[in-house]
């Protein structure tokens, strides 16, 4: 477990059985568009870390502001409504080649739909 980035060395970022980045912790630790571009640095498969990769993410973390750890996400559980009423749930896509979905799910307070 990382506590903080401010004294972190490049070397937890790194999974050194498989010599390869931890794409998990990288993934829980930066941005998606920063995680790839870390990912997408190429590690030596000789012992440690490619010198010129580790300098490139030094450099990288070093301008950054301070970094955000992403909360664990959680997952809200349904809760009934009222025995007189109905709860209505609906989520809805928009994509860019004009094409749109929904989904609707009408339940009453047994949670029978």
């Amino acid at each position: 477990m990382i506590e903080s980035l401010a004294d972190a060395k490049l070397d937890v970022l790194i999974d050194a059985s498989a010599k390869q980045w931890n794409h998990h912790l990288i993934d829980g630790i930066f941005v998606p568009k920063e995680a790839e571009l870390i990912k997408n640095i190429p590690l030596s498969r000789m012992e440690g870390a490619d010198a010129a990769a580790k300098e490139r993410l030094e450099e990288f973390v070093s301008v950054q502001p301070t970094p955000w750890i992403h909360p664990p996400r959680t997952r809200d559980r349904w809760r009934p409504p009222p025995s007189d009423l109905v709860k209505i749930n609906f989520d809805g896509v928009f994509a860019k080649e004009h094409k749109f979905g929904i989904g609707v799910v009408v339940r009453e307070d047994q949670g029978s739909v």
